[in-house]
């Protein structure tokens, strides 16, 4: 039997939420609480139809516009930050990172160049990934605080494969602004529809690879 060729790209890089991480609906939450209180219902439909992956101050001016009349700007700010104090007590244990995926980074640690390329905060990203227990397992963590331009600009996919100095990457996004970050920075793209299905979707993809 003719073996499984070496994969072509020289790291692997991981979208934060939706792609590791099970988020959006903790985001979503945290967003409906705090929105009810200014007279906002929001569902998680509408949520995950029109907001998932948008960067926050896209989403801060829609939601003061769902409201007539709209919640000021200066008190949407506030309630966003409010917001993200939220979000961090209630997903800073690492749970949201599912135990078999896990299983799949130590996995492939001691084969395969890793880092996380997300638009979230890296107060948000590396307090889950410590109490996770697989902060180790990237050499590179690229976040929002860290670049100019949020996806679907390449700039954050750029910016993490100079600091790995390597020129391909295997890059696995679930949102459509990822998407479109990975495949504008020329690299190859493992579309990722739940976080449930990484550990699959890299099985398959790198077959006889994945520990190689």
């Amino acid at each position: 039997m003719t073996p499984s060729p070496k994969p072509s790209f020289q790291a692997i890089l991981f979208d934060f939420d939706g792609t590791l991480v099970d988020s959006e609906p903790v985001h979503y939450a945290c967003w409906y609480d705090l929105l009810l209180a200014e007279g906002i219902e929001l569902t998680w439909d509408h949520y995950h139809a029109r907001f998932s992956g948008m960067a926050h101050f896209g989403l801060i001016e829609q939601f003061a516009n769902m409201r007539t009349p709209p919640v000021p700007i200066d008190r949407m700010w506030e309630i966003y930050r409010e917001k993200q104090r939220l979000y961090q007590s209630r997903s800073k244990d690492g749970s949201l990172l599912r135990p078999e995926t896990r299983r799949l980074l130590r996995d492939l640690q001691p084969h395969h160049r890793m880092a996380v390329v997300t638009s979230s905060a890296r107060a948000d990203v590396e307090v889950q990934l410590a109490n996770a227990g697989v902060r180790d397992c990237f050499e590179v963590v690229v976040c929002r605080d860290d670049i100019k331009e949020l996806k679907p600009s390449p700039e954050c996919y750029l910016k993490a494969a100079a600091l790995l100095d390597i020129q391909h990457a295997l890059v696995l996004e679930d949102s459509a602004p990822g998407k479109a970050a990975a495949l504008a920075a020329g690299f190859e793209l493992l579309p990722v529809v739940n976080s449930t299905d990484v550990p699959a979707l890299l099985a398959e993809r790198l077959g006889s690879a994945l520990l190689s």
